[in-house]
């Protein structure tokens, strides 16, 4: 999982304020999960 929340951390960096909630819950909570 660290190494993918350090590539979410990027795209967070990159995608608008809004879009933030929908990624975290779809993108980083499944990588946190899965590793």
């Amino acid at each position: 999982p660290l190494v993918s929340l350090v590539l979410a951390g990027a795209l967070i960096s990159s995608i608008p304020q809004q879009s933030h909630a929908a990624f975290f819950t779809t993108v980083i909570i499944p990588a946190i999960v899965g590793g």
